[in-house]
């Protein structure tokens, strides 16, 4: 009784662990990341700027491309004529307000905001004609405080993150499921804006 105890330890903590996995193979379920597996690759050209705040698209652009990297199956390359979609983007505004003063009536408490507009194509090869998916407006806030010395760069790059975060999460697979092509190889495009990833996305 005693020799065969840690194997019925064994067995139920076998069962244990496989009948979460049973379970969702038996409704359906995928466990697999939920990214388009016919996107192998992405070109992503570094984001343009209408605005007057120096490097912020640059920065943007490689704070974007490590997200994809480290969350996607998806391959970042430097050539779009050899990429399966493209990614596009344009930072049309960014600011800075004051939310607390101190009472000498310098700022306390700062709010970096900054907005993207963001845009994927289908580039795939031996399709028609390529296709985008509506753009998107992706918008995010940060605070950062002067009196314990942080810049407003600090702001920015908080909101930045939030931003990459927010365009990786778009690129899941569920993102096109409201846009219907009569091209059966082309990317799905932008999801209905009640089931975004974030309610800080504007269509």
């Amino acid at each position: 009784m005693f020799i065969r105890l840690p194997l019925v330890r064994v067995a139920v903590a076998m069962i244990l662990t496989l009948a979460p996995l049973l379970l969702v193979v038996g409704c359906g379920y995928s466990i697999r990341p939920p990214y388009n597996p016919a996107i192998r690759t992405v070109y992503l050209p570094v984001f343009q700027s209408f605005r007057f705040r120096r490097d912020l698209n640059i920065q943007l652009t490689e704070l974007l491309r490590a997200e994809i990297v480290t969350r996607t199956p998806y391959r970042v390359v430097a050539n779009p004529e050899g990429a399966d979609a493209r990614l596009e983007g344009t930072v049309i505004f960014d600011d800075k307000n004051v939310m607390v003063e101190n009472p000498n009536n310098l700022p306390r408490h700062i709010l970096g905001t900054l907005t993207v507009n963001v845009t994927f194509t289908d580039n795939r090869s031996g399709s028609s004609r390529s296709k985008s998916i509506p753009a998107a407006v992706v918008t995010e806030s940060a605070p950062f405080y002067p009196e314990i010395g942080e810049p407003a760069q600090a702001g920015f790059e908080k909101a930045m993150k939030e931003i990459v975060r927010d365009i990786v999460n778009m690129m899941e697979e569920p993102w096109g499921e409201e846009y219907l092509s009569d091209e059966p190889d082309s990317i799905a495009a932008a999801a209905d804006p009640a089931d975004s990833t974030s309610s800080r996305i504007r269509r």
